[in-house]
């Protein structure tokens, strides 16, 4: 580093603004540090902050629940966004239109969020060198550095500075090197973010270390997870080879996750980098999987056993836990420098990075701007799954309705479910369930049998080619992005729809007012139009002729599309049987000519005619790979309900890989097959979406066909017991009933009965009413919390009991969903809830075993009966079994069965209480 290159240096538009910038660089960053510094918060707030930073997949799940939480989280996210470049929401928080931060950290996101908790409460040491080195930096940025890494700025000391490295030294260390170039700036605070930046420019003369790595893969799968659910503190990814540099690789990586930060995977495809992995761990076998840990923690796609992350032909060296998934603007692999000249990666390689050049851009996930953008975050192909109760369907809907490019933000759920069924109606999304007998045949298309007609008015059964759900709806969606492109192939094909649409009208009107309707033949003789069939094609036959000759669309269709001029064909009988197969060509051939006679063109809006599905079929057959890239027709939804309970490679056939991203028609490697029954080529369009859901009480996501689990991005959706916290359930029924007045008897019943549920008191009844002037109702559970005290049954608890007693007895896929009882405002509602929902659902999980359901449930439901009270027939004592315990199920409901079991000093509210083992009064 020469003063003569510093010189050169300076002069480019990023050194010459932080020179010039009058305002400390990362200002804002700095305000919002302080704003949170300076938050005044209760002792309780306090006392849960502590505790929920040290978890930060619950932190997440919170805040998403409760609006005090979740305003905090923001700032801390805000704060994050100004000190990482990988900061979560970056994009979203940080307020500079550059989205300039102090360093590439790749801090772990729970890391940052623990530090800021830690520095603001001073309740414990902050865990990692780079989260103190970046918040003494933003406080007092004169004394610090925004090189954060403790690895990096021994490097710089030893290879650059020539001496041994001393932490404390380091800033002055810094200072003394550059003092020799005579550096200014217009505010000192900016002195050490200029000099750092030097360093970075100059990397090659001291930086000799991996940082991260970079793998080949060009299949898309990374598009499917680039929305993490909160409910996970990560997901699982592998290789099946090792990085170059073995050993040497991956001390380095190591040492970079013991200091608290994360590395990144970047992902390569065609000499571009479009994604960043963000790894936190790494194992490389059984031991180290079973030392790291993971099974206390809910990832995604983890498993207990290393030879399980495999596919159908890999198996795993190395497996990876990853924070998050980031799709970033396309990079390209010669900005990346390689360690000790490893090759860029090919295959399943893996290639350890040394440096990076230039900034790198995020790409957040953004609402669709159009019905078919490109920048939707919804994966074509998903799978909703989780225990019954969990709203899966209540999801499915609003991102089906989101996919179409609604708003379902802030929407009523009436409103949003007649957006739904009207969609449906438009085909636009289309609802199947798949079962055990669900086929190839119903699914794709089949041979079935139909009525149609034959000579003479007779019926016949034929067996024609049907096409099946998925086949029709990728139809529909190809012909509308056709409609959008409207080519000339597609207009001649819709132009001969309409000419025969035109023709049919006049034969009808003809034949209606009785007159003779003669068509020349191809040799110059003539054949009769007699009628029009109830199936909608034309019966011919000759005019002093009995046998009568079916003429259909279809076929016509095909015969407009192979033939431009008829004149031209020599041999009718040969060149018409090539293209629709056995028929009578001379029949077709005169009611095509006919047809092409008509000189006046059909003056009908292509967009709103009703198109026959051949006719679509035949547009569809004709778009090239270029016209599926360039259209921008509407999106599509198929939703399989219980795809789980299907057999999907026998349903989906050779057709599953055709829903891959990048086998999509018009990606780079489209697919089309040939389908075995038509002959038709046949691919899937990129306005098709895919949504499954999956009980995962009937079958558990490990338990899948491992195609479709390659094929499709997976959503869990858990219980979530926080939305049954007291204020929260006050809101939604606030909200519920807002049309009422106060002194409305209906409200004053419904708010009786809540009160009486939860034990609430409202202390100030002039204030609690006067919130439903507050402009933001998100802020009504803070307001409620000020105003009312709850000391009676929290269901969230409740919840929160009964599924910890499920998964220690059975697992996590059987769970209790909150959506059983989130409208149990009463003692009534919580009542039907239990007998109509959560006891026949635990009668299912467990097959009659009431031992374990009383385990759950306790004694108020579950009672062991008397044996003294059962006879058996004398002569048979050896056949009974003494050790056998008969257990009932009570019920408090009058009139129902079990009531007779029901204790005298029991009520339903005390069996609740007895459940969650509390005093009762």
């Amino acid at each position: 580093m020469t003063k003569q290159e510093i010189d050169q240096v300076i002069q480019e538009e990023f050194f010459q603004g932080i020179i010039q910038e009058k305002d400390f660089y990362f200002s804002k960053g700095r305000e919002a540090l302080q704003r949170w510094l300076d938050l005044q918060v209760s002792d309780q707030l306090k006392e849960d902050l502590i505790r929920l930073s040290a978890d930060y997949t619950q932190f997440q799940e919170i805040a998403e629940v409760d609006p005090e939480i979740g305003k905090i989280m923001e700032m801390l996210l805000e704060i994050t966004s100004y000190l990482d470049s990988h900061a979560k929401d970056k994009i979203k928080y940080n307020q500079y239109p550059d989205k300039r931060t102090v360093a590439r950290a790749s801090v772990r996101m729970g890391n940052w969020i623990d530090g800021l908790v830690k520095l603001k409460f001073k309740n414990a040491e902050i865990t990692g060198p780079s989260i103190s080195n970046a918040f003494n930096y933003i406080l007092l940025p004169e004394e610090n550095s925004p090189l954060l890494s403790e690895s990096m700025r021994e490097a710089v000391t030893k290879n650059l500075f020539k001496h041994p490295y001393r932490p404390e030294d380091f800033i002055s260390d810094l200072k003394e090197y550059f003092d020799k170039f005579n550096l200014s700036v217009e505010n000192p605070e900016n002195y050490t973010f200029l000099v750092s930046n030097f360093l970075y420019k100059f990397y090659h003369e001291w930086g000799e270390q991996v940082i991260g790595l970079m793998a080949s893969d060009g299949t898309g799968w990374h598009e499917g997870e680039l929305t993490l659910d909160t409910k996970y503190s990560g997901l699982i990814t592998w290789n099946s080879k090792k990085p170059s540099g073995g050993a040497e690789t991956l001390k380095f990586l190591r040492g970079i996750i013991n200091n608290g930060e994360t590395f990144p995977l970047y992902v390569s495809s065609k000499n571009q980098v479009r994604y960043r992995i963000d790894v936190k761990d790494f194992v490389t076998s059984q031991k180290e999987l079973d030392n790291a840990g993971w099974e206390k923690e809910n990832i995604k796609y983890y498993k207990k056993n290393f030879s399980d992350f495999k596919d159908d032909n890999k198996s795993a060296y190395i497996v990876f836990l990853a924070e998050s998934i980031s799709k970033i603007e396309p990079k390209p692999i010669d900005d990346f420098i390689f360690y000790r000249s490893y090759l860029k990666p090919t295959q399943d390689n893996l290639s350890p990075i040394k440096q990076i050049l230039g900034d790198e851009t995020e790409l957040s996930p953004s609402a669709p701007q159009s019905d078919n953008s490109e920048t939707s975050p919804s994966p074509l192909n998903q799978i909703f799954f989780g225990p019954p109760g969990t709203g899966k369907t209540y999801h499915t809907i609003n991102e089906a309705l989101r996919i179409l490019g609604v708003d379902v933000q802030d929407k009523p759920r009436e409103q949003l479910k007649e957006e739904f069924d009207k969609r449906v109606a438009a085909g636009q999304i289309v609802f199947t369930t798949f079962h055990q007998s669900m086929n190839y045949e119903e699914f794709i298309e089949g041979i079935k049998p139909k009525i149609s007609e034959g000579e003479d008015d007779e019926q016949k059964i034929d067996y024609q080619i049907e096409p099946g759900i998925f086949k029709k709806l990728s139809i529909e969606a190809s012909f509308d992005l056709a409609k959008s492109q409207m080519s000339k192939e597609t207009e001649e094909t819709l132009d001969f729809s309409n000419l025969y649409d035109t023709f049919i009208e006049q034969v009808e009107e003809k034949l209606l007012n009785d007159e003779s309707i003669e068509i020349k033949t191809k040799s110059g003789g003539t054949v009769l139009i007699d009628r029009i069939s109830p199936q909608g094609n034309i019966i011919v036959k000759h005019p002093k002729g009995t046998r009568e000759y079916i003429v259909s669309k279809a076929r016509l269709t095909k015969l407009n599309n192979a033939f431009d001029n008829l004149d031209a064909v020599s041999n009718i009988n040969d060149e018409f049987r090539g293209v629709i197969g056995g028929s009578n060509s001379s029949a077709y051939w005169s009611v095509l000519n006919a047809i092409k006679q008509i000189n006046k063109k059909v003056k009908v809006k292509i967009q709103e005619k009703a198109y026959s599905f051949a006719d679509k079929v035949e547009v569809v057959k004709k778009l090239t790979k270029e016209e599926f890239q360039s259209s921008t027709g509407k999106n599509f939804v198929l939703i399989i309900d219980e795809i789980n309970r299907g057999n999907v490679s026998q349903i989906f056939g050779e057709l599953i890989t055709l829903i891959e991203q990048d086998k999509r028609l018009g990606k780079d490697e489209e697919l089309k097959v040939t389908l075995p029954y038509s002959n038709d080529k046949f691919g899937v369009p990129s306005n098709l979406y895919i949504i499954g859901t999956m009980n995962t009480a009937d079958r558990s996501v490990e338990a899948l066909d491992t195609a479709l689990r390659r094929r499709f991005s997976f959503r869990e959706m858990p219980p979530i017991p926080e939305l049954l916290e007291p204020t929260l359930m006050l809101q939604r029924l606030w909200l519920k009933y807002a049309d009422l007045d106060w002194d409305d008897p209906r409200w004053i019943s419904v708010e009786a009965d809540f009160l009486e549920l939860h034990k609430a008191k409202i202390n100030n009844r002039k204030a609690y009413e006067s919130l439903e002037h507050e402009n933001d109702f998100s802020l009504l559970p803070i307001r409620f919390k000020e105003l009312i005290q709850f000391e009676g049954i929290n269901l969230e608890v409740l919840l929160k009991t009964i599924n910890r007693r499920i998964e220690k007895l059975l697992d996590r896929d059987h769970l209790i969903g909150h959506s059983y009882l989130i409208q149990a405002y009463s003692w009534a509602e919580l009542e039907k809830s239990f007998y109509q929902n959560i006891i026949p659902l635990l009668q299912e999980y467990f097959y009659g075993d009431y031992a374990k359901i009383g385990a759950i449930l306790g004694e108020g439901f579950v009672r062991k009966q008397d044996d003294n009270l059962i006879e058996f027939a004398s002569g048979f004592e050896a056949e009974i079994d003494n050790e056998r315990v008969i257990y009932q199920i009570i019920d408090y409901r009058e009139g129902y069965p079990g009531n007779q079991y029901k204790q005298p000093d029991m009520t339903f509210q005390k069996a609740i209480l007895r459940l969650m083992n509390l005093p009762i009064a």
